[in-house]
């Protein structure tokens, strides 16, 4: 059966995660990285199929103002979605893996992280400071410096950007813009 073809804005998009705390025990972006550290493991095919059938519920026959337009939830592209579209689209990778982290020596204010089947990152964590985020929440992950600055929050808006999640705590309360 022939896919539907997405329009341009589904293309490249970035999903964006605000986290309220980051430095203590059950922190949020704790349980954010516990959640796409589960995923990237595995995706349990008949609570994938589940989750699929209340999104299209929900949301079924509804539409949204975007800009100066109208975006109608497309139930068929929902129903669409594999498994594999989820490794390839958010992780980068083709199957399952677990994550690996980088960063870039002379910034303490960015995490990449890496799916161990995809040759770029999928997500950075922006955030105040990396060194407790390292130390209590990615000790035990592969650590990878670089030595040479990727810029990915820089080129987050270009086409090519590898980044398909942007997590972040209060460095967006301000404000901040993207077409993706």
């Amino acid at each position: 059966k022939a896919k539907k073809k997405l329009p341009d804005l589904y293309h490249n998009p970035l999903t964006i995660y605000l986290v309220n705390s980051v430095n203590v025990g059950e922190s949020d972006l704790k349980l954010l990285f516990e959640e796409l550290l589960s995923f990237a493991h595995s995706i349990e095919k008949s609570l994938y199929e589940k989750a699929k059938e209340e999104l299209i519920n929900e949301f079924g026959d509804s539409s949204y103002i975007l800009g100066d337009g109208k975006l109608e939830f497309m139930r068929e592209i929902v129903r669409d979605v594999e498994i594999q579209d989820i490794y390839r689209k958010v992780y980068n990778a083709s199957s399952v893996g677990t994550i690996e982290y980088q960063y870039y020596k002379e910034n303490t204010r960015e995490i990449a992280l890496k799916h161990t089947g995809a040759s770029v990152p999928f997500a950075l964590i922006k955030i105040g400071s990396i060194e407790k985020i390292k130390k209590d929440l990615l000790w035990e992950y592969q650590e990878t410096v670089l030595y040479e600055d990727p810029k990915y929050f820089e080129r987050l808006n270009e086409p090519d950007s590898p980044i398909n999640l942007l997590i972040g705590s209060r460095a967006f309360y301000e404000g901040w813009d993207s077409p993706r």
